[in-house]
């Protein structure tokens, strides 16, 4: 495009159109070439042994593109009887405009049937890939980067039309000029809409994968930390139960005593004994399920059968009807009035008996569930070891943070900031990219403004408000794309294999990471356009006025 008038003035001396067009090809070989190469040299020294065919292939079609185009349009740029038609200040005739919606709806239709195919035939298999699930993020990214480059020009004209009601000059003047950009300038937002979208995706499977490994330490503790005092020669005493509570960043506390009961034909179930409104309580501030304490409530008549509850197979053994349990309990007359949720300290087939059953003084517990989430755990570790020597002790903490420190959700972590870190790098290149596509023009406006007057301050906030709109657009593209993977590809990926359990995880739709995402691009573009503004200051309006003339 900087070439333009030099490539006219040698058309006009008598060059053909395909000396200019070997002409622009060996100026973009200069460049392309080296870059490729060195970047190839990158990717296979940083994922040594990691070869991924289609890798290469979507790199030779990106070189393949960074040679053909510059030829291609530097042959149809001058043609014969096109200098002026194709000049990038004068609109678009009907036959382009009419080649342009075409070519458009083709691009849309053929995103859209890529990814009819893909929901049709599904993820492929484990550790494999294939090209329609790597270029899902770029077939929903087409068809949002074409919407946002055919409403940017409509809004850009509502905002200026807006402005030019207000005192000032500054932001009329940077809305005047974002109006002007040609539509081709505006190709570098559908880079940052692919690049925001791969990242809010990023960000949502990663907070699925810490919402399944916290959910996953929940199922296994049940509690912020989990006594088990079996195995020591003394009891959970209730001075010691309130020594506990005392301790700093404790909630709540519930007990549960374990033990063992024969069913008449002489099936033996586990026992769990608890209070029903403390260990409801106590189950109100953890992610589990709620305790059904109302369903163990006493019964209206003496002398009628204890409700208790019960897992799957204790309801086949015992049924819903009164049973008879004895045991360590002595002999109870029980009812399963409902299914038990996980307790505990409590394994294989088990019934869930109130603490009422026993009479006024039940059993001291054998298991202290915890909950506090700022729990001290090194002050309940030496409380419990000088208390209750041989008791064991499980904190969710150290249940999760071994889950996090596993080598597959480590490894997971970071390929995802390593993935970060690159995006924000293409990210800024295709940010400074843009800039670059109208630094001249730009330079010499701030040129002659600012030796009519204009403020530095108002300088860099006339150049912010050229260029924020293009940025801004591509910010809401990449949410509704990243938006749209992740609808289209959460319900697919499965991530049981990350979280330590054989649960499912869902992906979903997190506002958070899309605002941190879009927040660290448009701060990028602040940095990136300061940036230049204080080049152009440094080379001051002299030496930009004489370049432009």
């Amino acid at each position: 495009e900087h070439r333009r008038d030099e490539f006219a003035v040698m058309r006009a001396r008598g060059a053909s159109q395909r000396q200019i067009a070997r002409l622009a090809l060996r100026a973009g070989a200069v460049v392309a070439v080296p870059a490729a190469a060195a970047g190839a040299a990158l990717a296979a020294g940083l994922t040594p042994g990691d070869s991924e065919p289609l890798g290469w292939w979507l790199a030779g079609l990106t070189l393949l593109a960074a040679l053909a185009w510059p030829p291609l349009l530097a042959f149809r740029s001058h043609a014969v009887g096109s200098a002026g038609r194709q000049r990038p200040d004068r609109e678009a005739s009907r036959r382009d405009a009419a080649r342009r919606l075409v070519a458009e709806a083709t691009l849309i239709a053929a995103a859209v049937g890529g990814l009819v195919v893909l929901t049709r035939q599904g993820l492929p298999a484990s550790g494999h890939s294939d090209l329609y699930t790597s270029a899902v993020p770029v077939l929903i990214a087409i068809p949002v980067a074409i919407l946002i480059m055919r409403c940017y020009p409509v809004v850009i004209r509502l905002l200026l039309r807006l402005a030019g009601f207000r005192p000032g000059v500054t932001a009329f003047m940077g809305l005047a000029r974002a109006a002007r950009t040609p539509a081709g300038a505006m190709l570098p937002a559908f880079a940052l809409i692919l690049t925001l979208a791969v990242v809010a995706f990023g960000a949502m499977v990663n907070a699925a994968v810490r919402r399944g490994e916290v959910a996953a330490s929940w199922q296994r503790t049940g509690a912020d930390a989990v006594i088990d005092a079996s195995g020591s020669p003394r009891q959970l005493t209730p001075a010691l139960l309130r020594r506990i509570s005392a301790l700093p960043g404790v909630t709540r506390t519930a007990g549960v005593f374990i033990t063992s009961g024969t069913m008449p034909g002489g099936q033996v179930l586990g026992v769990a004994v608890v209070n029903p409104a403390s260990y409801a309580a106590l189950t109100a501030g953890t992610p589990q399920p709620a305790f059904p304490a109302a369903e163990l409530a006493r019964p209206s008549r003496p002398g009628q059968a204890v409700p208790v509850l019960g897992t799957g197979f204790a309801i086949a053994v015992a049924g819903h009807g009164a049973t008879p349990l004895a045991g360590g309990l002595g002999k109870l007359t029980i009812r399963i009035v409902a299914r038990t949720p996980s307790i505990p300290g409590a394994t294989g087939p088990y019934i869930v008996v109130p603490a009422w059953a026993l009479g006024p003084t039940p059993p001291a517990p054998t298991t202290l569930l915890v909950i506090g989430p700022h729990l001290d755990g090194r002050a309940l570790l030496a409380t419990v070891r000088h208390a209750l020597p041989g008791a064991n002790v499980t904190l969710r903490s150290q249940v999760l943070a071994g889950l996090t420190g596993a080598p597959l959700p480590h490894g997971a972590d970071t390929a995802f900031i390593e993935g970060t870190a690159a995006a924000a790098g293409f990210s800024l290149l295709i940010l400074l990219i843009t800039l670059v596509l109208s630094a001249r023009s730009r330079e010499f406006t701030l040129a002659r403004l600012r030796v009519m007057g204009l403020g530095q301050g108002q300088a860099r906030w006339l150049a912010a408000v050229e260029t924020l709109p293009q940025v801004l657009a591509a910010v809401a593209g990449g949410a509704v794309a990243g938006w749209a993977v992740a609808l289209l590809l959460g319900p697919a990926i499965d991530l049981s294999a990350f979280t330590g359990s054989g649960a499912g995880v869902p992906i979903r739709v997190e506002p958070l990471p899309l605002a941190i995402a879009s927040g660290a691009l448009l701060v990028l573009a602040m940095i990136a356009l300061a940036g230049q503004v204080m080049i152009a200051d440094r080379q001051g309006r002299a030496r930009a006025l004489r370049v432009a003339e």
